[in-house]
């Protein structure tokens, strides 16, 4: 087990880190992490400030793809890039 300082003082501080990744998971997890920052940067170069995207929660989303989201289940990242565009389009519509 591994402590993860960044969620110190929460149910999810401890993680199990002997979990293994298939490669085609570790492809689609870069995918999703490439597209919300792609998406990110369009919103900065907008004059949108990060703490406005920091409001949303989909930081902590993607950062807990990896166990959140079964190595059988690579169907559920289009959820994420779903996710992704839903927070675009509610950052755009808030701040236009």
């Amino acid at each position: 087990y591994e402590i993860m300082p960044s969620l110190v003082g929460s149910e999810m501080c401890i993680r199990d880190s002997d979990t293994s990744v298939p490669l085609i998971k570790q492809f689609k997890m870069m995918e999703v992490i490439l597209y919300l920052y792609k998406k990110s940067r369009s919103l900065v170069s907008m004059g949108m400030p990060v703490s406005v995207l920091k409001e949303e929660n989909i930081f902590d989303k993607i950062i807990s793809i990896k166990y959140d989201v079964p190595n059988d289940r690579l169907d559920m990242f289009d959820d994420y890039m779903k996710m992704i565009d839903d927070f675009y389009d509610r950052v755009v519509e808030r701040n236009a």
